[in-house]
């Protein structure tokens, strides 16, 4: 056409510069008209005659140079034909080749140029896209979950839309992959637009897509909705009753009828689908070319079998597992089925509790496992094999139990991301068993039980009642703990049984760390449920306890203090406020104790958990050094309280701690001592023979024993001789009565190994030796002081290594200095010497240790006159 065109311009160039046939006597009337030019030797022609010449040169020139610009001097790209090369490598699946064609193709700046630049355009977005699937598809495992690959799969479906866009009509290969494709990002409308696209003779590939969407539309973690798969498979069954080809119609409608049972068994319909299925077994066995070979039909009677099972009729599905079994070949998955199918049959023929069918139903399942690993049935086996072993007696093969478990939930977990109805079952066998291991007390199975379905909840929350049951095994575990290690208290062992500090430390601290996890736990179902009033309260106070439980204040603070400002008007409120100051003075906050305190008792003053705050809240006002409040509140229990009787706790606390209080405050002031004897003597009384009666006992004497301080400095005064007479008489009754006491203390305490006693009841073992002895001391007299000088004896030897011994040595050299005994005081200062400079200084900082003032004052003063009196003899002697 180029050529043409210029051919045409040259020629009319031509015609205009007087060349061609009119010059050479064309038109005769036109050369007649012309005035002949004058040419002849000698003569010039005129410019007038001759300037046409140079125009038309120029003009010559002009077309040349136009000519060759519109002449191209080289082919331009085959863009068509790089695009047949690249569908061929794609057919070819050389896919890295491919890729590089798309790329230089699209790299040319001319490719987009052209008459043909929409056709072109189309066909390059279709091959791209077809590149794109095949590049993404070849994978291994594709996880179409992931964001890289739903964005690339939503660019392989944007460039399909783009050439249909660009009038490309796309062959049926590519509109295959783009209905898959469509299919795996869900977008199920438009899938089924383009598989209407397919031609009539695509027929099968029709199905094929159609069968492909239902069944990733049945995989939905929703399960999708029963209406759209229907409509789906009235579509898939109206195209395979126009498939030609009577074999693969038989198989898809195998398939479709299989699918439609399932879907039934899922919703419970068991009845239904086994309905169904003996209706349509009859006409798909009556179209087999060969009626006598049923194994096509073999998928319809392995979902007839699990139908009839799902309807609580295992002897059925046992009937129809075994004609499957006897039509399908030994190493079809199929099989896998079969075998799980035969292993729940004997266990819902017999029950769990029938050890036979627990055997039989092992095998099967074991044979599924062996002979199908790879099998997607292998979760299910593995299920069902959970189910029998910890069905076991006792839980006597619970390991292997839980190790089935534990591989099926991780596949679940691993294998089948999204929703899968084997997690379900998962979760209930779980239940089941675990409920069984806890009434048979083995909480730490069931607490296994339920922590080995934490890979399920990954990727997203735990259900409400798995939390809740977590809860309760943590709590129940911990309570277990707790009543180990109160077995384990050296003050409950029996006779020849050895104490052991660490198994107790270590049930306690395991009792501490269940408490805790029962607390996360509650508090994240109380999370979970504030819908639920009613559970939400009762999963928040159970939290707020177990932390409480754990001695985890800061949490148990933070819990209590939410139930206390949001459940206004639970009947638990009052409490946790009580809790709440109970936790704020355990962490060390006695100033917020208090406030919660005080509060608790002025706004509900006959709450019947108000009678056991005074005692909490007298320990906070000590703590702040607030002590005249504390014993004030102390008083309010002990004296007249209406609601408070003796026999109560609060009581009882009350009681003590007053004793305590004034006992403290005789240490700077005796006259405080005759207080605490007040108090003590009735905490005695009433409570001596209860558990920590040695307790009270000890502190009883030992506040007798101090109380002779401030009588002693009264006696020091000048006295009438009756009042003198009347202090004397009580200074000895009270050493006298504590001199008993001590000795009490000594016997009930004596009785026990040291490792069974606590650190206090230590400490009041070894100070009562010593104290007795002290009573003896006070009252003086040669016969108290030798007897005296006996019990220090037994006291040092008993108490031998440790430095309480040496008080004890100290003592008997004062004891015999006071008897005028120097030389058994010179012998008794030496061993007191010698053990001295044995016992490291450190050990001097023990605050339990029973060293008094007194003690060191009588030590040094008698040490001075006994080194005096050590020197006067070698005088004597003439010793140097």
């Amino acid at each position: 056409m180029v050529e043409s065109d210029i051919e045409a311009e040259s020629a009319e160039l031509d015609s205009e510069s007087g060349e061609g046939p009119a010059g050479e006597g064309g038109d005769p009337g036109e050369t007649a008209e012309r005035e002949p030019l004058p040419m002849g030797p000698g003569r010039e022609p005129a410019w007038s005659q001759v300037w046409q010449l140079p125009v038309l040169v120029l003009g010559i020139g002009l077309l040349a140079i136009g000519v060759s610009l519109s002449l191209p001097n080289h082919e331009g790209p085959d863009f068509d034909g790089a695009l047949d090369s690249t569908a061929a490598l794609l057919d070819a699946g050389r896919l890295e080749e491919s890729e590089a064609e798309l790329d230089k193709i699209a790299a040319e700046p001319e490719f987009l140029a052209g008459e043909k630049t929409a056709e072109r355009h189309g066909r390059f977005e279709q091959l791209r896209s077809d590149w794109l699937y095949l590049t993404i598809l070849r994978r291994p495992y594709v996880d179409v979950e992931s964001e890289p690959v739903r964005t690339a799969l939503q660019r392989v479906a944007d460039g399909y839309d783009a050439a249909q866009r660009l009038g490309r009509f796309l062959p049926a290969r590519s509109l295959r992959r783009y209905a898959e494709t469509l299919a795996l990002l869900q977008q199920d409308d438009r899938a089924l637009e383009i598989i209407h696209q397919l031609p009539e003779q695509e027929r099968a590939q029709r199905a094929s897509l159609l069968r492909g969407l239902i069944e990733r539309f049945a995989d939905r973690p929703s399960g999708g909705s029963d209406e759209a798969l229907i409509e789906l498979l009235r579509e898939f069954e109206s195209e395979v009753a126009g498939m030609t080809d009577r074999n693969a119609r038989t198989a898809q409608e195998v398939w479709a009828a299989s699918l439609r049972a399932h879907r039934l068994i899922e919703a419970g319909a068991g009845d239904e689908a086994a309905r169904m299925l003996a209706r349509r077994i009859p006409v798909l066995g009556a179209r087999l070319p060969d009626p006598t070979d049923e194994r096509v039909l073999a998928p319809l009677y392995v979902s007839l079998a699990e139908a009839h099972q799902q309807a609580g009729r295992p002897s059925d599905a046992g009937v129809y597992f075994r004609r499957a079994d006897a039509l399908i070949d030994p190493a079809d998955d199929l099989r896998a089925r079969v075998l799980v199918g035969l292993g729940h049959v004997e266990t819902l023929e017999s029950g769990l509790a029938d050890s036979g069918a627990r055997g039989r139903a092992e095998g099967f399942f074991n044979i599924a496992l062996r002979d199908f690993p790879g099998n997607d049935r292998t979760i299910d086996a593995r299920l069902g094999l959970a189910d029998v072993l910890a069905a076991e007696p006792s839980g006597q093969r619970f390991a292997e139990a839980l190790a089935r478990l534990e591989e099926a939930v991780r596949s679940l977990a691993d294998e089948r991301p999204t929703w899968d109805p084997r997690r379900v079952q998962a979760i209930a066998l779980a239940r089941r068993h675990g409920e069984r291991a806890m009434e048979e007390d083995r909480f730490k199975d069931a607490l296994s039980l339920l922590q080995v379905l934490d890979p399920l909840y990954a990727e997203g929350p735990t259900p409400p009642e798995v939390l809740q049951g977590l809860a309760t095994v943590h709590e129940r575990v911990a309570e277990q703990s707790l009543e180990t290690a109160d077995r384990l208290d050296p003050a409950r062992l029996e006779a020849g049984q050895r104490p052991s500090p660490e198994a107790r430390s270590m049930a306690l601290r395991e009792a501490a760390s269940h408490f805790e996890a029962a607390g996360r736990r509650y508090l994240e179902h109380a999370e979970r449920v504030t819908f639920d009033d009613a559970r939400h309260g009762d999963s928040l106070w159970a939290a707020a306890r177990c932390f409480d439980k754990a001695r985890a204040w800061p949490e148990a603070i933070r819990v209590y203090g939410d139930f206390v400002d949001t459940r206004r008007h639970d009947d638990r409120r009052v409490r946790a406020l009580f809790a709440l100051g109970k936790a704020l003075l355990a962490d060390g906050q006695p100033d917020s104790a208090i406030e919660r305190l005080e509060s608790l008792l002025r706004d509900h003053p006959s709450a019947p958990v108000a009678t056991e705050a005074y005692v909490p809240l007298a320990r906070a006002f000590a703590s702040v050094g607030r002590e005249a409040e504390s014993e004030q509140t102390l008083l309010a229990v002990v004296t007249d309280h209406p609601a408070i009787t003796p026999e109560s706790p609060s009581y009882r606390e009350a009681l003590v701690d007053l004793g305590r209080l004034y006992h403290r405050r005789g240490e700077g002031d005796p006259r405080a001592f005759a207080q605490a004897i007040e108090r003590l003597d009735e905490a005695v009384r009433r409570y001596g023979q209860d558990d920590g009666g040695a307790r009270l006992r000890f502190l009883l004497a030992d506040s007798l024993r101090k109380s002779v301080g401030a009588l002693d400095d009264e006696l020091s005064a000048e006295l009438p001789p009756r009042r003198r007479s009347e202090l004397q008489q009580l200074r000895t009754e009270r050493l006298s009565e504590a001199r008993v006491l001590f000795a009490q203390v000594k016997t009930e305490l004596g009785r026990k190994e040291l490792a069974r006693l606590d650190p206090d009841e230590l400490v009041y073992l070894r100070n009562s030796h010593l104290y007795e002895a002290d009573t003896l001391y006070d009252m003086g007299g040669v016969s108290n002081l030798q007897m005296a000088v006996d019990l220090y004896g037994r006291a040092a030897s008993r108490w031998s290594s440790h430095p309480a011994s040496l008080v004890a040595q100290m003592q008997i050299v004062n004891a015999y200095c006071e008897m005028g005994d120097f030389t058994a005081a010179q012998a008794a200062h030496g061993n007191a010497l010698s053990m001295l400079e044995r016992i490291p200084e450190e050990a001097f900082a023990d605050p339990s240790l029973p060293m008094t003032r007194k003690h060191w004052e009588d030590w040094l003063r008698w040490s001075g006159e006994l080194n005096l009196l050590g020197s006067q003899s070698a005088i004597t002697r003439g010793d140097s």
